[in-house]
């Protein structure tokens, strides 16, 4: 049965910092993982390693843009970089940020190339798989942007 289009519809974005923007992407990304997680989490393991990924990159440069760090030095995927950024900075300061830590330096070359947007047969590519500590991580680096960083 063919998809019929009665009529378009246009969202209008609510007015936002880029950084209010961009932590709330964040948010949806890992709640999204979440949700994955708990319906079949071995299924969806690279699912939601991209969703976490990309929840990571925003969630980062979501701080930095709240911090004043123009766009063309958070541009790109590389998120060791995004993390040194941040870190030092001071603007990771918070209760899981060695998990946090170990969860970039697991996802980041897999992230920056694209490796889980684009799973190719046979391909090795390097996830996290304990989920719930990661995501655990995410939850803590919200709720410490939400309070410290990001207004």
């Amino acid at each position: 049965m063919p998809i019929k289009r009665k009529r378009v519809v246009a969202v209008k974005m609510p007015i936002h910092s880029e950084a209010a923007t961009l932590y709330g992407t964040a948010r949806e990304m890992v709640a999204a993982a979440g949700v994955l997680h708990i319906r079949d989490s071995a299924r969806f393991i690279p699912s939601i390693n991209l969703l976490m990924g990309y929840a990571t990159e925003l969630f980062l440069k979501s701080a930095l843009a709240q911090d004043g760090v123009n766009g063309p030095d958070r541009h790109g995927h590389d998120l060791t970089s995004l993390y040194q950024k941040a870190d030092g900075r001071g603007l990771l300061e918070f209760s899981e940020r060695k998990n946090f830590a170990a969860m970039v330096e697991i996802l980041a070359n897999a992230h920056k190339q694209n490796s889980l947007r684009y799973l190719k047969p046979g391909s090795t590519v390097s996830v996290v798989t304990s989920i719930g500590p990661a995501l655990f991580a995410l939850n803590a680096l919200d709720e410490h942007l939400r309070r410290n960083v990001v207004t």
